[in-house]
């Protein structure tokens, strides 16, 4: 009678126990399930911001776009203004906002004349042709031969390999290389330098459709004439990019009136660099523009204010590059290390 009712006393422990092992058991079942669902919740909350986070760099993107496209067509004070007695209008916005004598030639151009055409116009204007790279390129090579004697890239490795112009090469963002050197010896018109720069130019101008080669050698447009200097050497660089659009792009030259081309036949030099700013601004994001001046020192005596202004220009250029939105615009100037107000 004791030992069975000691059975009886100990009964009710053990499925009290049993009881409470299931319940713990259950309940760690439903807490492994929670911590499942809250790690799909943090990382679903993970995935979401990160997916914000794109929209808010899109939009921002956009938004810098937009303040760049806005300050293409505002007025700089220093470089893009013409004079108001030769055009009253900023040269900076769209040919919209010229007069009504100048909308009528718009609109008689835009019905009337063809991209090719326009773009042969405005050859003419600036008094340079289509061939104009390969002229270039051409000229250089054929004064080296009448100056120089190999060897001729003595030099030039030392330019080829350093570092920053490695990286001005690589990089995909803008910049402006300057490089100095003291090869220009007894002031020849062409260094092995600028042998390097044509070669340079010829090579890119051979890859595929996203990159634009431009060439000009300073030294080969010294002379008393007005149109000399920087003056030549942006529609030099001008009549290049629109021969490049003839082949592997269309450029919009719907603005291009007749009043337009009887400014650029004045050869003004702020007209000619707007030009070149409204031209680059239409190339397409992923394009590479390479552009190559040997020789820049040459203009720091006799054309230094304008000088001054070409440069502000490029500068004007690094500033408003996106290479999500627009063209890479990659300058090189090489220079004569004797002269030092283009690094100024």
């Amino acid at each position: 009678m004791g030992t069975t009712g000691l059975m009886a006393d100990e009964s009710p422990t053990v499925a009290t126990s049993e009881s409470t092992r299931e319940v713990q058991y259950t309940y760690v079942q439903k807490q492994d399930e929670l911590e499942q669902k809250l790690e799909l919740m943090e990382a679903e909350t993970k995935h979401k911001e990160k997916q914000w986070e794109r929209v808010i760099r899109d939009l921002q993107g956009e938004l810098e776009r937009l303040r760049i496209r806005v300050s293409q067509l505002e007025l700089n004070e220093e470089v893009y203004r013409y004079d108001v007695s030769e055009f009253q209008t900023p040269n900076c916005q769209l040919p919209l906002q010229l007069s009504s004598q100048s909308s009528n030639n718009q609109a008689r151009d835009a019905a009337g004349t063809s991209t090719s055409k326009k773009r042969m116009q405005l050859h003419d204007a600036i008094a340079v042709g289509r061939d104009a790279l390969p002229h270039e390129i051409h000229l250089v090579r054929n004064q080296v031969n009448i100056h120089l004697k190999p060897p001729l890239n003595d030099r030039v490795p030392d330019l080829l390999i350093a570092e920053k112009f490695v990286s001005w090469m690589r990089d995909r963002r803008s910049s402006i290389l300057l490089a100095e050197d003291d090869v220009t010896i007894n002031r020849r018109p062409v260094s092995p330098v600028s042998l390097f720069c044509a070669n340079i130019a010829e090579n890119l101008a051979n890859r595929n459709s996203g990159t634009i080669a431009l060439l000009f050698c300073a030294s080969l447009s010294v002379s008393t004439e007005p149109t000399s200097g920087p003056k030549d050497m942006m529609r030099v660089l001008i009549a290049q990019l629109l021969s490049y659009s003839s082949m592997k792009t269309k450029l919009n030259l719907e603005f291009m009136t007749s009043d337009r081309l009887e400014v650029y036949k004045n050869h003004k030099l702020k007209p000619l660099c707007d030009l070149f700013i409204t031209l680059v601004g239409q190339l397409p994001a992923g394009t590479d523009v390479f552009c190559i001046i040997d020789g820049i020192s040459w203009y720091e005596q006799q054309w230094l204010a304008d000088l001054k202004v070409v440069a502000n220009m490029f500068l004007y250029l690094m500033k408003n590059r996106l290479p999500k939105y627009t063209a890479t615009l990659k300058v090189l100037m090489t220079s004569d290390k004797k002269y030092g107000n283009v690094a100024s």
